[in-house]
Parts: structure tokens; C-alpha cells; sequence
């Protein structure tokens, strides 16, 4: 249920290397392990003076992780900002699907998210979105910057799990509570036809459920 990393062959695997270096550009496959190297390891300089090489800003990694995806799961606010100076597609998908805000949403990193909103990151996509992933680790902040910059608060994953849901399911209160605040729909049900209560119960998490059911009568 929570969001993860999709595994890949070794043949896949080989490809992408070989993608990524294509996408070397100017540069040179020679510049190629620096550059991730220097995204890896949060060195914006350097990532700046391979960009004015040639490098291009959309590269892949061995896995095929595009190294903007790479700076925002690390929190590494200058090197995103360098790479979407120097032309990286902030809505890109790596192979698992997800986008740069989504992977910064999930990690904490609230000045990336701020950052790539201001960019106009596309945040009310199909399927799991940036506000999914901030509920999956319950950052309130992440959260109510995305409400803030219009997220559908009950945006749906393709098997129906809305943020409130996974907010109970890490367990975390107070972003069950914002969220309900903020108007999250409690009555929404998945595929297998539990809600956010249903989840609370079956966790024993008996504050989440009063919570929500509060909210449910509030509504009747």
C-alpha cells in the first residue's frame, strides 16, 4: 500500500546505463559519473559547472532514476534548483511513476515542494499524488502547502486509499485531524471497501477512530 520503489532486471538496469549516458550530452560519457556523483552527494557547484558543459539536466541514473527525482528524495534544495534552472522536467516520472514533488513530499523536503509549486509541479494527477505521499510520512507542512496550492484533498491511488487513509494508517493523529479539518471526505471507500474508520479500528488506533466518527455525524 505504501508508496515503493518498483524493482528492475538486470538487463533494464543495463539499459538505463546506457540511457543515462546517453543523455550525457555535449559533455561526454566521461562527465557522466561525476554529474551523478555531484547530485548524489549534493554538490550544486559542481552539478552547475557540468550543466554549462553540456550535461543534460533530464540524465538517468544505472537504475533510471532521473537525477532531479535523485536531489529531491535527498533534500537537496540547491541542486533542484540548479537542474530546473538548467531545463529538467519537473513532471517527469521515474519507472515507479512518481514525479520530484512526490518523492520531496514523501521525504519531508517542504522548501523543494515550496520550491517546485512556485515551478507549477503538476500535483492532481491520476493516481498517487504529492498529497498521498506527505500523508503517507504525516508532514503537516508538506501537506497543508499542497491544500494551500489547491491539492484534491481526497485524490485517490488506483486502488481507491485517499491521504486521510494513509495518514491512519502510519498512525499519525494530527494529520488525521488536519486533514479532516481541512475537509477530507471520512465516508470515501478502496477497492476492497474499507475506510479511514474501518482502518483505525482494525489497527486499534481508537483516537483516530473517535475522530473520524465525530466528523462523520458532524456531517449528517
Amino acid at each position: 500500500m505504501r508508496p515503493a520503489a518498483i524493482g528492475r532486471s538486470g538487463g533494464a538496469l543495463l539499459l538505463s546505463l546506457v540511457l543515462g549516458l546517453a543523455c550525457a550530452g555535449p559533455a561526454g560519457a566521461a562527465a557522466y559519473d561525476d554529474f551523478i556523483q555531484a547530485v548524489q552527494n549534493s554538490r550544486p557547484k559542481e552539478v552547475i559547472a557540468l550543466l554549462k558543459r553540456g550535461m543534460d539536466p533530464n540524465s538517468v541514473d544505472a537504475k533510471g532514476q532521473p537525477v532531479l527525482h535523485i536531489a529531491a528524495r535527498e533534500n537537496n534544495l540547491e541542486v533542484v534548483q540548479a537542474l530546473v534552472a538548467g531545463g529538467a522536467d519537473i513532471d517527469r516520472r521515474n519507472p515507479s511513476k512518481e514525479t520530484p514533488i512526490m518523492l520531496a513530499s514523501l521525504a519531508g523536503a517542504t522548501k523543494i515542494v515550496d520550491f517546485l509549486l512556485s515551478k507549477d509541479a503538476q500535483i492532481n494527477q491520476p493516481g498517487w499524488t504529492a498529497l498521498l505521499y506527505a500523508a503517507t510520512n504525516g508532514h503537516n507542512d508538506i501537506i497543508k502547502l499542497l491544500l494551500d496550492n489547491s491539492a484534491y484533498i481526497d485524490s485517490a491511488a488506483p486502488n481507491g486509499t485517499t491521504p486521510l487513509m494513509m495518514a491512519v494508517r502510519g498512525g499519525y493523529v494530527d494529520t488525521v485531524r488536519l486533514l479532516l479539518d481541512e475537509g477530507a471526505d471520512p465516508t470515501l471507500k478502496n477497492e476492497n471497501g474499507d475506510t479511514a474508520s474501518s482502518w483505525a479500528l482494525k489497527g486499534k488506533q481508537t483516537d483516530m477512530a473517535a475522530l473520524i466518527s465525530v466528523k462523520i455525524k458532524s456531517r449528517k
